[in-house]
């Protein structure tokens, strides 16, 4: 994060999923260098070392993953835990969309 000119860390010993996956740093890290604050990055490290956790207890292929897995997955969801995916899986969508459209460019 951007303090003044002095930029951040994540503390990634906290979210080892994250640390260990280099599209998911690679993320978090480009949302740090855009100057986010720093409750905000924490939130987005959070609800992806959820989103991981919970990719990985499923046995999902993140690299191969298609929006109709998505989809099935965050309908498969446990109620206690049903709204966060349904929201992180939107903003993964979204995410997928920027990406093309990025990359059509």
């Amino acid at each position: 994060m951007v303090a003044g000119n002095a930029v951040v860390e994540p503390v990634w010993e906290r979210y080892p999923l994250i640390a260990s996956n280099s599209y998911a740093r690679r993320w978090i890290q480009s949302c740090v260098m855009l100057g986010l604050a720093r409750n905000t990055v924490a939130a987005y490290m959070y609800a992806a070392e959820g989103f991981l956790r919970f990719a990985q207890g499923h046995s999902v292929d993140l690299r191969s993953m298609s929006r109709e897995t998505s989809r099935s997955m965050s309908a498969s969801c446990e109620p206690s835990q049903d709204e966060r995916m349904r929201t992180w899986f939107a903003s993964t969508q979204v995410v997928s969309c920027q990406k093309q459209r990025c990359s059509s460019v």
